[in-house]
């Protein structure tokens, strides 16, 4: 049993042997790659030796170049500083003078619109003071002359009441003059109290109206009185429904301003009863023809332009 264990311990002895052969060999490979990363790192320490100053040399380049622009750059910018800053004194010096220039326009302006203005308060004031002397005397004559026509109309309407009997026999005698209308035998005309009319409604004027009168064999309307032309006037307008419009007779003054005549060369005097209250007055200074109206106020006749447009009422004389 001795004997085995002595065996065993040799045969252990042995492969310690082989063990220690093995390591020899290993420590060998460990030594040659021990030199080796020896020369590589001596190799890489060189290399990096040199990386590190061309590294260096190029950082240094490099920064000495960015340098130079940055140098560049400082001098363009203190160039543009200046530049700007002589822009800007030169706007403010521009500036100046344009608002001194501007300011002496504005002051002559406004010296000009004041005296402007003083001068057309005292035109104003001189028109108004005028004005208010013309006014008073034409006020005056115009409340006389309403205070005149109010009397007429008191005279006329106690006039009326006390003709009641009159205006009937008038009645009968338009009764009488409508059976005795066959003496005028044109189109469109009336009878009535020995006078033959037409009333047209048509707008023309008083040169278009005399024409269109004379192509019927007729003539515009010649008013003698107002007692003779009133009734049968108001009874041709009553047949047309056209009482309180204006219509075109047969009157001017187109031969000398304020001499009125009758197209037959009969006199219409200014003074005559037949005018309206303040006419003939040649209103805007082309007032040369004449038209007439019926109203509860009687007949009446104003001046206006021969140029207006208006109804007009032709006369036929059987």
């Amino acid at each position: 049993m001795f004997s085995n264990q002595v065996e065993k311990l040799s045969q252990r002895l042995d492969k310690d042997g082989e063990m220690d052969v093995r390591l020899t060999r290993i420590s060998d490979k460990v030594e040659t790659q021990a030199q080796r990363l020896g020369t590589d790192l001596a190799e890489l320490r060189i290399v990096t030796a040199n990386g590190d100053k061309t590294l260096e040399t190029n950082t240094n380049r490099s920064l000495a170049s960015l340098q130079s622009q940055m140098q560049d750059i400082f001098k363009k910018a203190d160039s543009y500083v200046l530049l700007f800053n002589e822009t800007i004194k030169n706007l403010q010096t521009k500036s100046t003078n344009e608002l001194s220039n501007l300011r002496q326009t504005i002051s002559s302006d406004v010296s000009k619109l004041e005296n402007r203005l003083i001068q057309m308060i005292s035109e104003v004031r001189s028109s108004n003071q005028a004005g208010l002397a013309d006014l008073r005397p034409k006020t005056d004559n115009r409340v006389s002359a309403i205070e005149s026509r109010l009397s007429a109309i008191e005279r006329r309407f106690d006039s009326h009441v006390t003709t009641n009997s009159q205006l009937m026999k008038t009645i009968r005698s338009d009764i009488d003059m409508l059976d005795k209308s066959g003496r005028c035998r044109k189109k469109g005309y009336t009878w009535h109290s020995e006078k033959c009319l037409k009333v047209h409604l048509l707008n023309k004027s008083y040169y278009d109206a005399k024409r269109f009168c004379e192509a019927e064999g007729a003539h515009l309307y010649i008013i003698k009185s107002r007692g003779d032309d009133e009734a049968p006037l108001r009874f041709a307008l009553k047949q047309v429904g056209g009482l309180n419009n204006r219509y075109t007779v047969g009157a001017n003054d187109n031969g000398r301003e304020g001499k009125f005549f009758w197209d037959d060369g009969s006199s219409l005097p200014t003074s005559s009863e037949l005018w309206n209250t303040n006419e003939p007055n040649s209103w805007g200074g082309n007032e040369d023809c004449v038209d007439a109206f019926v109203t509860d106020d009687g007949l009446l006749i104003n001046d206006h332009p021969c140029d207006l447009w208006s109804y007009f009422i032709c006369q036929y004389d059987p």
